[in-house]
């Protein structure tokens, strides 16, 4: 579902979905390839609205990571990371 959700953005290039291993819970990792110049903020956002519905979906909520790279490592010479 997240994957086909960013099909439409021009600013992605790539996504990719993985588990996320913490303590005692799973939850999601989604890795974000970016054009340089994409709004970041927007595209956390959209992914944690989506991630949201999931969470409602499963009844439960999931720990979320989205990790940015691409374009913003010319600009800020690193990733973006993000947790929630």
């Amino acid at each position: 579902a997240l994957t086909e959700a960013f099909e439409q953005q021009d600013d992605v290039l790539a996504v990719s979905v993985s588990p996320l291993y913490l303590k005692k819970r799973s939850g999601v990792q989604v890795k974000l390839e970016v054009r340089r110049g994409a709004d970041i903020l927007r595209l956390q956002e959209k992914t944690a609205s989506i991630v949201q519905g999931l969470d409602i979906l499963l009844g439960q909520r999931l720990p979320l990571a989205v990790r940015v790279t691409g374009g913003l490592r010319s600009t800020f010479q690193k990733d973006s990371f993000r947790v929630r």
